[in-house]
């Protein structure tokens, strides 16, 4: 009998000491997703905060029927995980930072962007 009771003294202790290290366990699983959801919310908040910033820019300056047309011109590509916008190659920033110098010069009537052109006729040429 007095073994009986030494071996289930020490089969609890055992497994004591086993709910106990699996409790630690727990906790250290709790901390890390606790610490993994707090980074995630930060994400978010910065996230969320671009997209503000963006949206303010979009929406001051430019005009809604605009941004109605643009968005109509979007489309997902679910393969690229983007979005692409339909002939981007001949608008805005795109088309004007490689055409501006040709396009300013139509609009001021001389050949060229610089200040010494009379209308017509280049000084350079």
């Amino acid at each position: 009998m007095q073994e009986e009771v030494s071996q289930k003294s020490r089969q609890l202790a055992a497994l004591y000491e086993r709910y106990r290290s699996r409790r630690a366990e727990a906790g250290d699983l709790a901390a890390s997703f606790q610490a993994e959801r707090e980074d995630l919310l930060a994400d978010t908040r910065s996230l969320s905060q671009a997209i503000k910033l963006k949206a303010l820019v979009i929406d001051s300056y430019i005009p809604q029927h605009y941004q109605d047309l643009i968005t109509s011109l979007c489309e997902w590509r679910e393969y690229e995980e983007t979005w692409a916008i339909a002939h981007v190659n001949v608008a805005g920033a795109l088309f004007q930072s490689a055409h501006w110098p040709v396009v300013l010069g139509v609009v001021l009537g001389v050949c060229c962007v610089c200040t010494a052109c009379p209308p017509y006729g280049c000084m350079r040429a």
